[in-house]
Order: structure tokens, then sequence, then C-alpha cells
């Protein structure tokens, strides 16, 4: 379902919900229940290579800034079933987003790629990151034979993975 052009605001948030992107999506509720607990009981591979403060140390605490952040149900009890992401959350991010990559593009600065959702994600990293190398920016390369505990992390059109068997 292409959309010509720069959609409106509208626009994007239809398309989001009929995509799945947005909205009711297919992650069930108890496998980003699992991922919140992870988090908080100092999972590391759930941190995504941040360093976490104390609003991310109780799985209730970090319930309630999905919610905040992405629209997620608040409800603790709600254990079961579809999650949801706020459509208009998810709006207000990507203009975030832009904002950042254009001050990284006028700036001519150094940019990192990568995404744990290959499949769904690559190409929209990949032609991100081909904009901003034609903008000036310096496209980081990770090292050759970079291995985590988890597996190897390998760079495709700039765009940095991480291989465990089936990615």
């Amino acid at each position: 379902m292409p959309i010509s052009g720069t959609p409106s605001r509208a626009e994007l948030v239809d398309h989001l919900v009929k995509t799945r992107i947005a909205g009711d999506v297919a992650t069930p509720r108890e496998n980003n229940l699992s991922h919140y607990r992870k988090l908080a009981n100092g999972d590391r591979n759930f941190w995504l290579g941040l360093e976490l403060g104390d609003r991310w140390t109780d799985e209730q605490d970090v319930l309630a800034v999905m919610a905040e952040r992405c629209g997620v149900n608040d409800d603790p009890e709600y254990r079961y079933g579809q999650d949801t992401i706020d459509p208009e959350l998810t709006v207000d991010a990507l203009d975030r987003m832009a904002a950042r990559l254009r001050k990284a593009a006028d700036g001519e600065q150094r940019v990192l790629f990568a995404t744990g959702h290959p499949g769904g994600l690559l190409d929209v990293h990949r032609a991100t990151a081909a904009a901003l190398r034609g903008a000036g920016c310096e496209i980081v390369v990770i090292p050759d034979g970079l291995q985590t505990d988890e597996g190897y992390v390998m760079q495709f059109a700039d765009v940095a993975v991480l291989e465990h068997g089936a990615t």
C-alpha cells in the first residue's frame, strides 16, 4: 500500500494502523510483559545498549513508561492478548527522529545505523543511511568479526544487525 509523496499526518496514522505497525499490533501482550520484566531485572540484552536509570528497575515502572511513551495498555492485570502501540505517539516519535536526522545531515555528523528487526527495517535504514551519506554524513562502519555472547554483529548496506542463526 504505497503512499505517493509525503503523507499527511492523518494518512501516516492510517497507514501505521492498517499495516499493524501501530494500533492493535501482532505482538502478544505476554511477550511485551516478559521483555519489560527482563529489562527491569537487569538483562542487558533488553537495554538496547543504553545505561538505564532507576525508572527502569521495576517491572511496573517499565510498564508505566511504555504506556506513557508508546501507548501500550497501562493495566498490569491485562496480561494476555494483543498489545497496542499508540499511532499518534508513534508519529510524534517519527517527527522527533526526522528532526534529529535533519540535525545530523545539517552538521555532517557521524551516524551509526543498527536494527534488531532487519526483515522489516533494513531497507528503511539503508535508504536513510544513503540519504545521510549523500548529505555529507559519515556512516559508521563496524569492525569485521565483532562478536557478542548472542552472535556476530554484521553490517549490510551500512546497517549493523545481530546475526544469531535465522536473522
